[in-house]
């Protein structure tokens, strides 16, 4: 069964209330749509180094994840940046997961 558009709109006010939450202690800024006609839940994410990709990461993947399930055939995507300059592409939720690997997540670069 498809997601209803309004339930796909409150999950993502949801995550993104609760990623905002995070800005200045592990990402500097955050932002995220819904893009119903691409069944996508974009997220852009800042962080200040490169280095700190992992544990962006990890916080992206513990608010996000759990609503994979209700989301069924909509993919979140994320991408990591440090002063405007893309890091890593995240495209499916699949791929989100598996980013929690620190070798793949690092041998990415912009998968």
């Amino acid at each position: 069964m498809l997601l209803e558009a309004r339930e796909l709109i409150a999950i993502r006010a949801a995550t993104l209330r609760e990623l905002k939450g995070l800005e200045g202690r592990r990402w500097a800024r955050v932002s995220g749509e819904v893009h119903l006609q691409y069944l996508e839940m974009p997220t852009w994410i800042d962080i200040e180094d490169a280095a700190d990709i992992e544990n962006a990461h990890a916080a992206f993947v513990a608010i996000v994840s759990p609503h994979f399930g209700a989301i069924g055939a909509v993919n979140a995507t994320v991408s990591y940046s440090v002063g405007g300059k893309l890091l890593v592409m995240l495209e499916t939720n699949a791929e989100i997961v598996r980013a929690l690997d620190p070798a793949y997540l690092r041998g990415c670069a912009t998968c």
